[in-house]
């Protein structure tokens, strides 16, 4: 009885569960030297050289595109470009098992691909079949969806944002989007719902970056396309 059930609701953790998972967080947590100053950088280029950057090539996508072909272009490759490059970085990063990087693991359990290679085999056609879905097909669409129902973006060289508001607007979004996107995943995990639509993403059961948008279409609307752009 316990089996079946597990198969198919989001059951509550037993102790030993939740022990684990304070054990997790409180390893994450630690000190672990270069990687306080590696999330500095990275936050800092997302406040300053990024927008810079942009502002320097802004010009030649103006000269060369309408409005609504930089808007396309843009939001699908901003999207889909980081995610996969992302994920390559990432895979570099276990295969070549640096105690530089292995530092930073938070589960000692065996990475899938080395543990049950067949099994991961099968997860990863399905996975890669998902995603090519969400941000190829759900993604296109709802950005042709966007343009069609009118551009309100600022997109001229004059009005381009100054650094201060560049950081009060990123502020501002990731409490909206981490808003939405705590609520999506609550409703997901609605006993009538899970089974069906969250189970997916729990198909993963370590903490892998493909993962991190391997969902249903549903799921991927909510709780991935819905919370950014509210």
């Amino acid at each position: 009885m316990h089996s079946s059930l597990s198969s198919t609701v989001c059951s509550t953790p037993t102790n030993d569960s939740v022990e684990k998972i304070i054990k997790n967080d409180s390893i994450r947590y630690q000190r672990k030297g270069y990687g306080l100053i590696s999330a500095t950088l990275l936050t800092i280029s997302f406040f300053i050289f990024v927008p810079k950057l942009i502002q320097m090539i802004w010009p030649y996508f103006l000269k060369n595109m309408s409005k609504e072909t930089m808007f396309l272009i843009i939001a699908i490759s901003l999207h889909s470009g980081v995610y996969f490059l992302s994920n390559v970085v990432m895979f570099v990063i276990y295969k070549i098992k640096l105690p530089f990087f292995e530092r930073y693991r938070i589960s000692d359990k065996a990475w899938p691909w080395e543990s049950k290679p067949e099994m991961w085999g099968a997860i990863l056609k399905r996975t890669l079949k998902m995603l090519a879905f969400c941000h190829f097909v759900i993604v296109p669409l709802l950005t042709m969806f966007e343009i069609k129902s009118g551009l309100k973006m600022r997109m001229d060289m004059e009005s381009f944002p100054s650094i201060k508001e560049i950081f009060g607007q990123i502020i501002f979004f990731m409490i909206c989007e981490d808003f939405f996107f705590y609520w999506g995943h609550r409703l997901l995990h609605h006993p009538r719902v899970y089974p069906h639509i969250h189970k997916i993403h729990h198909e993963y059961n370590i903490t892998i970056s493909l993962a991190a948008e391997y969902a249903h279409p549903v799921e991927f609307l909510i709780g991935n396309i819905v919370s950014v752009i509210l």
